[in-house]
């Protein structure tokens, strides 16, 4: 029984662990609003107590409107529904920090049981940095040589004779 008990004790350390030095945010959201979140979320949204996120409405953690035109309310009940039905749902979300900042998240949401009770997991990353627009590439400068393969049959001496100033030969 003891030993039972330290492996209970040990898988539970483990579990928490990796819960709570995730780089991505996760969250447990059950049937009345959120009951846990890692550090993680609470860097992503700007906030400094995991009872202030959980008192958050979902609604208030993105644009009022998101991208695909839907309210945020809206369109996580969507999401949460599919995941509830389907096990598992993907969304692109249009977050926004304590602050008023926005920021683009891709989130997995993932139906499964906790502590007997069905909850769904929903793990999100900041995706802005891949999303923000490229700045224009430059053109790439023109070489100052024009590269040129010899004829076929001239040798690469007697096609140097023929060229112009600054042409480069390969073979």
């Amino acid at each position: 029984m003891l030993t039972q008990t330290r492996q209970l004790e040990t898988e539970k350390q483990k579990y928490q662990t990796l819960f709570e030095t995730n780089s991505d945010a996760v969250v447990i959201l059950e049937d009345n609003g959120f009951t846990d979140c890692n550090p993680a979320t609470l860097s992503l949204f700007g906030m400094d107590s995991v009872d202030t996120f959980l008192h958050t409405p979902i609604s208030q953690l993105g644009t009022p409107i998101q991208a695909n035109g839907m309210t945020a309310y809206d369109y996580a009940k969507q999401a949460i529904s599919q995941a509830r039905s389907q096990g598992h749902a993907m969304m692109d979300w249009q977050g926004r920090r304590q602050d008023g900042s926005v920021f683009s998240a891709e989130i997995a949401l993932h139906a499964m049981q906790l502590e007997g009770k069905p909850v769904i997991q929903a793990i999100m990353r900041d995706v802005s940095e891949q999303r923000a627009p490229k700045p224009p590439r430059r053109p790439r400068a023109k070489p100052p040589c024009r590269w040129r393969r010899p004829n076929r049959g001239s040798s690469p001496t007697s096609a140097m004779k023929s060229a112009p100033p600054c042409t480069a030969f390969w073979a």
